[in-house]
């Protein structure tokens, strides 16, 4: 991605992880955060329920449900790599987005037409 000349952040992101992100997104879910913690703890379930602060099956059934939404082979060394830097490629654009918005100059109401 950072050698190519195609520098398309949003499509390897979707590519890599997109259905999690629209899985969350309709559904209210955490497999996105329930990946990161996965990823974050080593790759243990049972550390990464402890970081959630949820049971270990609950994590075990979500890691399941990552696995129909982007395919057996996820978890495959190469695959692994891809969906770990979406996943943090994903992160630092929420947080440059939060940051935008909160420099944001604000704009003047509105007032009558002159």
């Amino acid at each position: 991605m950072l050698l190519s000349d195609d520098h398309d952040v949003d499509g390897f992101v979707e590519n890599a992880i997109g259905p999690v992100l629209d899985y969350d997104a309709e559904r209210l879910t955490d497999l996105t955060r329930t990946l990161e913690a996965y990823f974050a703890s080593g790759s243990s379930p049972t550390n990464a329920a402890e970081a959630l602060h949820v049971h270990p099956n609950t994590v075990s059934r979500r890691l399941e449900r990552i696995g129909e939404l982007l395919g057996p082979a996820w978890q495959k060394p190469g695959q692994v790599l891809e969906v770990q830097l979406a996943l943090r490629l994903q992160r630092t654009r929420e947080v440059l987005t939060r940051r935008r918005a909160a420099t944001a100059p604000a704009r003047p109401p509105a007032g009558p037409a002159d």
